[in-house]
Parts: C-alpha cells; sequence; structure tokens
C-alpha cells in the first residue's frame, strides 16, 4: 500500500441546544477528499455539517458513537479552490469533544480518470492478499452513466454494475459475489457509453476488503426474551459489514447488537435478508459483542436458524 500524505486535524468542539456552531473553516489547494471520524463526545449523536460556499453542496454527518467514521466511512469530495464551513448542529443537550478531520488530495487518496466517450479502459489492476472482496467508490465524475467491471485473468467477467449518480456526489459498489482468492489476479475496467462527444473524467477509489466470516445457529422458544445467539471478542478494531439471517423457521425476528453503550438493532422479515449498517458498526480491539435475537413471531413460534456474519478489519476500511 502507497504512503498517502494527508492532514489530520483534530478540532475541538461545543454543541448548543439552539443554534449551530461553526467550528472550522477550510479552502480546498486542490482536490481533496475529506473524511471525518468523532473521537468523544459528552453526549450522542451529534451532527457535523459541511457547506460550500456559493453553492448548492451540502452534507450532514450523524456521529452516534465513539470512533464512528462519518459518510458511511466515505469520503466527501472537495473541489480545488472550494470554500467549505463545518458546523455542528443543535443537540438536545449541549455537548463537547473532539473530531479528527482528515484532508487528503484526491490524486494520492484515488484512481483519476479521464475517458472519451464510446471507450473502455482497464482502470487498474490488483493481485489480492487474502481472501477477501471490493468496495469501488466513484467520487465527482463530470458526466453519468459510467460503467464498471471486475475481470479475471481468464477472461471471465466476475461482476458489473453502472453508475447512475449525480456529479459531486460518491456512490460505492460493494461487490461480494466473488471472493477474491490469494495470489489470483483482477483487473478493473471502466467504460463510458455515452455519445456525448465529450470525456468523462473524475476519481475512483479501491478498497479491498479483507474479511472474516462466521455463523451462528439459534434457536428461539416461543417468547419474547432476548436470547444471546453469539458473542464476539474483537481480535483487532474492526467493523461488521453484513449479516444475513441465512435461514429462518418462523419470522420475523430482531437483532440486537450490544457493545458497551452501544445499542443497535434490526428487525428481519424474510429469510436470505442483507443488512449492512448505515453506518459501519466499529468495535474496538478486544471489546465484547453480544448479538442477541428477540422473537418477535404472532403468534409466538418457536424458531430455528442461522446468521451468517462478514467482519471487516479497520485497517482495510481507511
Amino acid at each position: 500500500m502507497k504512503d498517502i500524505k494527508k492532514d489530520v486535524i483534530d478540532v475541538p468542539f461545543t454543541t448548543s441546544t439552539t443554534e449551530s456552531t461553526t467550528i472550522y473553516q477550510y479552502t480546498a489547494t486542490e482536490d481533496m477528499m475529506f473524511l471525518a471520524e468523532i473521537m468523544d463526545s459528552t453526549y450522542y449523536p451529534v451532527s457535523l455539517e459541511l457547506y460550500q460556499t456559493d453553492s448548492q453542496t451540502a452534507s450532514q454527518i450523524v456521529f452516534e458513537y465513539q470512533y464512528s467514521i462519518g459518510a458511511d466511512r466515505g469520503y466527501v469530495f472537495m473541489p480545488a479552490g472550494s470554500q467549505w464551513s463545518f458546523e455542528m448542529s443543535l443537540t438536545h443537550t449541549a455537548a463537547s469533544g473532539t473530531i479528527s478531520f482528515q484532508f487528503t488530495p484526491a490524486a494520492e487518496a484515488s484512481i483519476p480518470f479521464s475517458l472519451p466517450p464510446q471507450s473502455r479502459t482497464l482502470l487498474t489492476s490488483f493481485t489480492a492478499p487474502i481472501y477477501s472482496n471490493m468496495e469501488l467508490a466513484l467520487y465527482a465524475a463530470s458526466a453519468f452513466p459510467l460503467d464498471a467491471q471486475v475481470v479475471d485473468k481468464a477472461g471471465n467477467v466476475l461482476g458489473a454494475y453502472s453508475y447512475m449518480s449525480d456529479p459531486y456526489m460518491h456512490v460505492s459498489w460493494f461487490f461480494n459475489g466473488t471472493t477474491f482468492e490469494p495470489g489470483s489476479e483482477y483487473d478493473i475496467y471502466i467504460s463510458n457509453p455515452a455519445d456525448s462527444g465529450s470525456d468523462v473524467s473524475g476519481y475512483f477509489i479501491l478498497e479491498l476488503l479483507l474479511t472474516e466470516n462466521d455463523s451462528a445457529q439459534f434457536t428461539l422458544p416461543a417468547d419474547k426474551l432476548p436470547q444471546t445467539v453469539y458473542t464476539r471478542v474483537s481480535p483487532s478494531d474492526e467493523y461488521i459489514t453484513k449479516v444475513t439471517l441465512a435461514e429462518a423457521s418462523d419470522l420475523p425476528v430482531i437483532l440486537q447488537i450490544t457493545n458497551g453503550d452501544l445499542v443497535m438493532e434490526h428487525e428481519f422479515f424474510i429469510a436470505g435478508q442483507q443488512w449492512q449498517p448505515d453506518q459501519i458498526v466499529y468495535f474496538k480491539f478486544n471489546s465484547e459483542t453480544q448479538f442477541n435475537l428477540i422473537n418477535n413471531t404472532s403468534p409466538l413460534t418457536a424458531v430455528n436458524g442461522q446468521l451468517d456474519f462478514i467482519f471487516t478489519p479497520h485497517n482495510n476500511m481507511e
């Protein structure tokens, strides 16, 4: 992995119960990528609002717990010359804490591209270091649509995706249709299908998600008491990127995740349903997480089934 230069600034903040509070201002000297991580706060949730001067561009990042990374761990693109104001939204209770801001040149943090109309080109190649999946995020494209394919060295197309978003808003392709094999080589191609007469340019960020999978079989009695079906002590700082209800003899059931003060819930209504938290759940090294299920069937009946989990180490998501 290349050594990416970035400016990291820890910004103290206070919030008010009556109005937003400006905590920082910034001018991008070149195309930049911005990332925010909450370090501590006396109250949750807190929200960071980003406003681009003389533009309609605005983003709100909600932090629900310590060390969470805003914008679904993705970057906010800041064009060269743009000016930004950072404000903390009002809260129900006055709060104080620290947010870490990361500013990284877009050309350092991502793969720049420029593609003529009705053309296809190799964006990048990679060798999987371990069993992994992929996330390919598109930022700041000058036109749409834009297509991407991941291809193995035998020429087999393993997956394809069409980006249809608006300019300057990032959209991600999380590819887990095939797990990349350790030591195997893969290519990513992009194509511009439009006949617009002009090039399309922008930035991609490729993340190889080195995953760890686990499963838990469960039996729930015919009552609504939470049942612990899986307990995990995190071997590193890690995220839970996906939970799948692989099997269930009856439905619905409610998944409850607890880690310290963090509590999250999601209700599954069909077998095979997958859940990817809106804000990626971040567990600290050596912390214990309990996964409880609540039987929500009506009338209440015993439920048997299986949950599948995907965990991703934190240092593979930065």
